[in-house]
């Protein structure tokens, strides 16, 4: 899977930043929300991604989010992220259709790994 747009809903604006400025290292482009709310004018399925934190500001939760995005876009790579019940909210998250789930704090290396992301190759390749 080539990851090339991803969606980062997480109300956590620090989090968000972390999230966009590492992903933005390996080429991808984010788009960050920080509720529900604002997921119906931003979502599109140009999006190959998606990290979705449980517990966000709005009317609805982030497994509310994860049921729209694989009831409309099912090839869409889910990551869902929680740092509160991890163990049972891993398991519905899974049932759900998650792709991957994570604890907070989270692993970015973790994150790459679940998006099969790889550093961008040297420009400089063949010059001194």
């Amino acid at each position: 899977m080539k990851i090339r747009k991803i969606l980062i809903l997480e109300d956590d604006r620090a989090a968000s930043e972390t999230l966009t400025d590492f992903l933005s290292g390996f080429g991808v482009e984010c788009e960050c929300i920080k509720n529900a709310d604002d997921f119906a004018s931003v979502f599109s399925p140009s999006f190959d991604a998606a990290i979705i934190d449980i517990n966000i500001e709005g009317e609805f939760d982030g497994l509310h989010i994860l049921r729209q995005i694989k009831s409309r876009h099912s090839t869409i790579y889910t990551i869902v992220v929680t740092a509160k019940d991890i163990d049972d909210n891993r398991r519905r998250s899974i049932a759900m259709g998650a792709d991957s789930f994570f604890g907070k704090p989270l692993d970015l290396s973790q994150i790459a790994d679940a998006l099969d992301l790889r550093a961008p190759a040297d420009s400089r390749e063949g010059t001194i």
